[in-house]
């Protein structure tokens, strides 16, 4: 969990907990679907790779939830910037809206 730009250990309800477990279990499993099609583009002669970005980008769930990673999972620097760009985006009959990309 990120506190003051840091990350820290915390203690979590048991159900959050097995929900982690079951999110990190899933990457594995992608990990894995991943690594079978990059040794398919290989034998192809292919250089394209996919690539899965690290677990603490882009989270809304679980223990790094509304905290800013980005794809290699650093944190942003302190005193630059905290997060992702931001955009402006009108909502088609409705209020311009500010989106995080």
């Amino acid at each position: 969990m990120m506190k003051e730009d840091q990350l820290v250990e915390t203690a979590v309800p048991m159900r959050n907990a097995m929900n982690e477990l079951l999110r990190r279990d899933y990457a594995k499993a992608l990990q894995r679907v991943a690594a079978k099609w990059n040794r398919a583009h290989a034998k192809e002669g292919s250089d394209y790779r996919i690539e899965l970005p690290n677990p603490r980008f882009f989270r809304r769930h679980g223990i790094y939830a509304n905290t800013h990673f980005d794809p290699q999972g650093t944190p942003p620097l302190r005193g630059g910037a905290q997060g992702p760009p931001e955009r402006k985006a009108a909502v088609r009959g409705g209020p311009r809206v500010t989106c995080r990309a």
